[in-house]
């Protein structure tokens, strides 16, 4: 049997009045819907002065969602209210009550720390354009998560099948916030202003140019000059399956900053299409600091992924964060005048020749690491994919937004 009754949620909690000391306060509360285990409350305020003689007058209005439950402290069914309804007014009455609780809910999903794709609706772009921001600020800045360095290298330091031309750092969470999620991130100090950075990254054509993965992306539908719906291809590394992503991307300046954050949506106008696999994420990309100094822009990156939507070979720790931070070098060329980079014969010849199969050369094991002027020119991006494609043939790779 019924037992209890909490509240479990406020709505547009209205002050139009004050309490006064002495006033007597009568309250006026009638049931709006009920739910499968809850109920919606229309809750109205009145007070009047007892010396004054004043009438009522309104002080407060607001909605409360009750949560009933039985002794073992379990949900308890409520039953449904009888329709049809006596008059319009009952009825939009109870229309309005579902929508709320419809926007208690998508807004609660906005904050949750898992990477279920959220819907998107217009009435809530703007919360979810907020949260989306947010989300990116604290998984790249929070305590709450431990990241573990996979990768530090110096400029000259041999990685994979070159030098790279720049230090660039690669971090990693197996477990983030709890909940099973897996996390990548990489830093790198681009030479160069932070809105030339900007452009680079928030154009998708020109993204694609230097983005290791990413084959190809459309904005779907422009939503305001910070926001927009946009489809995103990256490149199948291990299979002939592409993976595709729904995403909100949302831009803005935080302080000295620019924040550019994607996260996993759900619209009509970004079905799941076939050829892909759609992949889902919390809300990732990119934080732009420009230095102190005036001499560059700090870059990170970061990724938060379901692993329930595809399957990441966590054994294969290794080529995952080469592909990390053959992304960030590759990110940093673009802001360094260009040499001659090595045919694409002569780098897969080379490889032929050595082996079936690409062997990463470490970092840390490298027997020149004082870091040399004349750096191996980073490899045409059809190259590195080749060798990436060799290197993880075994396992599943999942590529990121």
């Amino acid at each position: 049997p019924f037992a209890r009754a909490t509240v479990s949620s406020v709505d547009a909690l209205i002050f139009e009045g004050p309490s006064r000391s002495g006033d007597r306060v009568v309250l006026h509360a009638r049931v709006t819907a009920c739910f499968t285990d809850s109920l919606e409350l229309e809750l109205r305020v009145e007070a009047r002065g007892v010396d004054s003689g004043d009438g009522l007058r309104r002080i407060n209005t607001g909605f409360l969602t009750v949560s009933a439950f039985d002794d073992a402290g379990d949900p308890f069914a409520i039953p449904a209210l009888q329709e049809p309804w006596a008059n319009s007014a009952e009825m939009a009455m109870h229309s309005e009550a579902v929508a709320r609780r419809f926007v208690r809910e998508s807004l609660q999903r906005m904050f949750a720390f898992r990477a279920q794709p959220v819907a998107y609706h217009a009435e809530l772009s703007e919360q979810l354009s907020i949260t989306n921001i947010y989300g990116l600020l604290r998984a790249a800045h929070t305590d709450a998560i431990t990241w573990q360095c996979l990768m530090d290298v110096k400029p000259g330091q041999v990685v994979g099948w070159s030098r790279s031309p720049c230090a660039a750092r690669v971090f990693f969470n197996r477990d983030t916030w709890g909940l099973g999620l897996v996390s990548f991130m990489y830093r790198v100090v681009c030479p160069a202003p932070m809105e030339t950075v900007f452009q680079a990254i928030d154009g998708l054509e020109r993204r694609a140019e230097w983005d290791l993965v990413l084959r190809e992306g459309e904005v779907v539908q422009p939503i305001d000059e910070h926001n927009a719906i946009v489809h995103e291809v990256f490149e199948a590394l291990t299979s002939d399956t592409p993976h595709d992503y729904a995403l909100l991307r949302s831009w803005r300046k935080v302080d000295e900053s620019i924040v550019i954050a994607t996260r996993s949506i759900v619209h009509e106008d970004v079905p799941v299409y076939s050829g892909y696999e759609r992949g889902t994420v919390l809300p990732s990309g990119f934080i732009l600091c420009p230095q102190a100094d005036g001499s560059g822009t700090d870059v990170t990156y970061t990724v938060q992924i379901d692993p329930a939507t595809i399957s990441i070979p966590l054994e294969n720790i290794g080529s995952l964060k080469i592909l990390m931070l053959q992304t960030a070098i590759s990110l940093f060329s673009q802001f360094i005048p260009s040499k001659p980079a090595p045919e694409a014969t002569a780098v897969e010849t080379a490889q032929d020749n050595e082996a079936k199969s690409v062997e990463f050369v470490p970092a840390e094991s490298s027997k020149d690491d004082k870091g040399s002027d004349d750096v191996t020119p980073v490899p045409p991006k059809q190259v590195v994919l080749k060798q990436m494609r060799k290197a993880l043939r075994e396992s599943l790779l999942y590529s990121c937004p």
